[in-house]
């Protein structure tokens, strides 16, 4: 799918999964010429068959539809080509997923729809149903309540199926032979159950994101910790079995992680880049000043770079990753000149916005802002207003700075140099420099 909305595909012809009519096999990603004139927002594959969602908000299918995953009707047990789907006319949807041989898709509403196989009570339509050839309504019900619950995401594995209500209730029901619904045993469930406890016996935190792979299921919580249970590669030492959510340790520094992928054989987690400090967090406009940034997820890339934002304007600038710390290093550019000229946007002091990119396309934004403040310290007055020429006078300056400066200034380095020096006068053959720390006077003077 492109960003466009355009969508191609290739692959086996058997069953036309590909979706570009008849039974060859296509070697190469072509488009989907029925698709074209629509904006794909979503796509979701099972074994043969599969559906994409619109902006419009319309669900089409193609590929294999003898177990009624199409939801086109009863007599359509091929579609070669993608074929809208009339049970949602005046139901707008908002996603949809694909298991093995059946269909889930949430309305905007928040209701939940199911079709195709359900013989393992895949479709929560109850005991006795081997298939259900139209999007069937799949209600929610917590355990003693006839209210149903908003639904906001599902998952779809190969028999049993998942799905996180408004309130971040996980709820699970199907196929159970390896405990792959996080219930405490194996029994298949026929209707949505709520998964209420882990395996230490403990209250599930709210619930984000759920996936279902063929044999296991994945959630992450609200605090962006991951959890896996059923059957495979879990995360876990030692564990190929689980028949209730356990945590999974990942030894990454307490990441948060947000989304996440599985199939049959892997679970990948996401963790976004997060900045959580800039050091030091102000800079004079003359730029130059070298920050060390601080976070999570930063990995050493070429497209490593650091974006400033401040004004109308942001520039860019290459940065490095810090082995040693783990975040990243940079220099800050000229914030005054644009295209070699200063530009009126910028008015000091003012706030800039970092955000930080590893792919060139991506980017991670550091809430806290880096200050800039003028380059002029301009001297009002000092005292005493003469000295020994042999030194050691101790000289109190009084400058006139904007309250950022003033409150960022950690040292000061003032020059002395002879004024109007005559021929043959003798005096320091250099610049003396001496450096003593800013005073509170200093900074409070105006």
């Amino acid at each position: 799918m492109t960003r466009d909305g355009d969508v191609f595909s290739y692959g086996s012809g058997a069953f036309s999964a590909a979706g570009h009519g008849g039974s060859k096999e296509v070697l190469t990603p072509a488009i989907l010429k029925p698709l074209r004139d629509k904006r794909v927002t979503k796509i979701a594959c099972g074994e043969s068959h599969s559906l994409v969602l619109t902006d419009k908000a319309d669900v089409y299918a193609w590929g294999r539809g003898f177990e009624g995953q199409l939801g086109l009707s009863a007599s359509i047990e091929v579609a070669s080509t993608p074929q809208y789907i009339k049970s949602f006319y005046g139901m707008p949807v908002q996603t949809i997923e694909a298991g093995a041989y059946f269909s889930l898709a949430i309305t905007k509403e928040g209701h939940l729809y199911g079709w195709g196989e359900a013989k393992m009570g895949q479709l929560g339509s109850g005991k006795g149903q081997r298939e259900v050839r139209r999007p069937q309504r799949i209600p929610i019900l917590p355990e003693g309540s006839e209210q149903e619950q908003s639904v906001v995401a599902c998952s779809a594995g190969f028999g049993h199926s998942a799905c996180l209500t408004q309130s971040g209730d996980l709820y699970t029901w199907g196929f159970n032979i390896y405990g792959q619904l996080g219930l405490g045993d194996k029994a298949t469930r026929w209707f949505p159950e709520r998964v209420s406890r882990d395996i230490s016996s403990h209250n599930l935190a709210r619930q984000i994101k759920v996936k279902c792979s063929n044999y296991a299921t994945f959630s992450i919580d609200e605090y962006g910790h991951p959890y896996s249970w059923g059957k495979g590669h879990l995360g876990h030492t030692g564990s190929t079995i689980l028949e209730l959510p356990k945590m999974i340790e990942t030894n990454t520094d307490n990441r948060i992680f947000t989304d996440m992928c599985a199939n049959d054989d892997s679970i990948l987690f996401y963790a976004p880049i997060r900045v959580y400090d800039i050091t030091p967090a102000c800079g004079p406009s003359k730029g130059n000043t070298l920050i060390n940034i601080t976070g999570t997820g930063f990995v050493n890339s070429e497209k490593l770079r650091v974006r400033f934002t401040y004004g109308d304007l942001s520039q860019e600038v290459q940065c490095a990753f810090d082995e040693a710390t783990q975040g990243l290093v940079c220099r800050t550019p000229k914030f005054e000149e644009f295209d070699g000229e200063k530009h009126p946007s910028v008015q000091l002091p003012c706030d800039c916005f970092l955000s930080v990119t590893q792919d060139g396309i991506n980017y991670s934004e550091c809430e806290m802002p880096f200050k800039i403040y003028s380059n002029e310290i301009n001297l009002t007055s000092l005292n005493p207003k003469s000295g020994s020429v042999k030194g050691g006078s101790e000289v109190t300056l009084f400058v006139d700075l904007d309250e950022v400066t003033a409150g960022s200034i950690q040292n000061l380095t003032v020059g002395f140099q002879p004024r109007g020096k005559k021929a043959g006068t003798a005096g320091p053959s250099s610049t003396d420099v001496v450096q003593k720390p800013s005073r509170q006077s200093l900074n409070e003077s105006s």
